[in-house]
């Protein structure tokens, strides 16, 4: 995703102060999406969507066909056909919904799971630490006083 977020900034001439004020959320966030600390919530992804509609939802969600739509724009940025002069055709507004649906699916799914037993990889990450930790018993503890003595202790 940061990837695309690069695209999208160079193509359409943005800094990433721009892009957040542009999205409404703080430079931060941005800033954690760009470094790939982050990844983007459904939320900001309707934003981009609502906020660039030339961006393909299908490129952008699905790594699918190309950065940009292919219908033609009318002078406020907006997408009409061609020939109806209709904000969106049929076939693009299936398309957007569709691609809005599969995300929020596959949100639910990943809930679900989760909700079912399944731990995510953090959760994975964090039980191994702590059976790490376990398995790690304190030999000795040590304390150094300022005035250059120390203490040793040792469990029982």
């Amino acid at each position: 995703m940061k990837d695309k977020l690069q695209q999208l900034m160079k193509t359409e001439g943005l800094s990433a102060s721009r892009l957040a004020e542009i999205l409404e959320i703080q430079p931060a966030g941005v800033s954690h999406l760009l470094a790939g600390r982050n990844k983007p919530s459904f939320d900001l992804l309707q934003k981009i969507l609502r906020r660039f509609p030339k961006i393909n939802p299908d490129w952008l969600l699905l790594d699918d066909g190309q950065m940009f739509r292919t219908e033609t724009y009318n002078g406020d940025g907006q997408p009409q056909s061609p020939t109806d002069g209709n904000l969106f055709s049929d076939k693009t507004a299936a398309n957007t919904e569709r691609s809005m649906v599969r995300t929020e699916q596959s949100a639910n799914r990943n809930m679900r799971t989760s909700q079912e037993g399944n731990i995510s990889s953090e959760e994975y990450d964090s039980r191994e630490r702590l059976k790490s930790q376990e398995a790690s018993r304190i030999e000795r503890v040590v304390v150094f006083y300022t005035d250059g003595s120390f203490s040793d202790y040792k469990p029982r």
